[in-house]
């Protein structure tokens, strides 16, 4: 078992706290075009977990097979302790922009991934990790990604693709990477797909 830190922004902060937010999805950035994927994670004995070919669950293999597939840095089991935006100020409490608060004059937010072990609030434990196309994600998935629906958000009824949640969570996706576009929703690339259950919060 291992901690590590994960970053999320603000709106994803906000979607943890509220109970919304139990999925997360990471690029897989070595993989390539053309390369077949089990849509799986089988356990390695060393180093961790690796996603693997179609067919191939020899419980044996070792990292000396990684020539056939890529480790991941996540496992069943890890624990993650969130970064989020932050700032603080000598001998005041830490404010978290999550919570939407004013700062103080003269006080700046600090980005996420400057926040030290000991300001995160929310902590959190992997159950699950696979692999899929980021295009698999399924309208329970996006929910379960903490994007709300517009039918759910404004009570209404509609059968148009722009007002579901996995149409949030593709705009929101998008948005990560304005600057890289071989990473965006009409490429298709491939992700590990991380579920996790709170297992700390502080409020």
């Amino acid at each position: 078992m291992k901690e590590r830190p994960i970053i999320f922004g603000t709106e994803t902060v906000k979607s943890v706290l509220d109970g919304r937010k139990s999925q997360t999805r990471r690029l897989i950035t070595k993989a390539w075009d053309g390369f077949t994927w089990a849509g799986a994670i089988q356990p390695a004995k060393i180093n961790g977990w690796i996603a693997w070919w179609p067919g191939n669950v020899d419980p044996d293999f070792t990292k000396k097979a990684y020539d056939y597939g890529f480790p991941c840095p996540y496992a069943i089991g890890d624990k993650l302790w969130v970064r989020e935006t932050w700032a603080n100020v000598l001998y005041k409490p830490l404010f978290l922009k999550a919570d939407n608060v004013d700062l103080p004059k003269g006080t700046h937010w600090r980005p996420s991934i400057h926040m030290p072990r000991w300001a995160s609030r929310i902590s959190l434990e992997i159950v699950d990790v696979r692999v899929e196309c980021l295009n698999q994600i399924t309208e329970e998935d996006a929910r379960a990604e903490g994007c709300i629906s517009n039918c759910e958000k404004f009570n209404m009824k509609s059968q148009s693709i722009v007002h579901t949640s996995k149409w949030q969570f593709m705009t929101l996706w998008d948005t990560l990477y304005p600057k890289k576009p071989e990473y965006q929703w009409a490429e298709n690339p491939w992700v590990w797909v991380i579920e996790f259950i709170t297992s700390n919060k502080e409020t």
